[in-house]
């Protein structure tokens, strides 16, 4: 009886077994061909991340919206 005790005792005060967090994922590349500028008929494969492609569509989608906001805030030379 006393070793049954003993042994629950053991048991209570021994620490619970560690649960390591998965490790994250690798994000998937997402290979787009664009067009190899120094000719008119080549094309380069371009593989990247969901996440960096999302981040140049942003950066692209902000330099548009830029140039649009811009576009009447030079003087115009020919009016003068």
């Amino acid at each position: 009886m006393l070793l049954l005790i003993v042994a629950a005792a053991v048991q209570a005060v021994a620490p619970a077994p560690t649960v390591q967090a998965p490790a994250p994922a690798k994000e998937k590349k997402v290979c787009q061909t664009a067009e190899d500028v120094s000719s008119r008929i080549r094309y380069q494969r371009v593989c990247k991340t969901q996440s960096e492609w999302d981040a140049i569509a942003k950066e692209t989608q902000a330099d548009l919206e830029s140039s649009r906001n811009d576009r009447g805030t030079a003087p115009n030379p020919l009016s003068q």
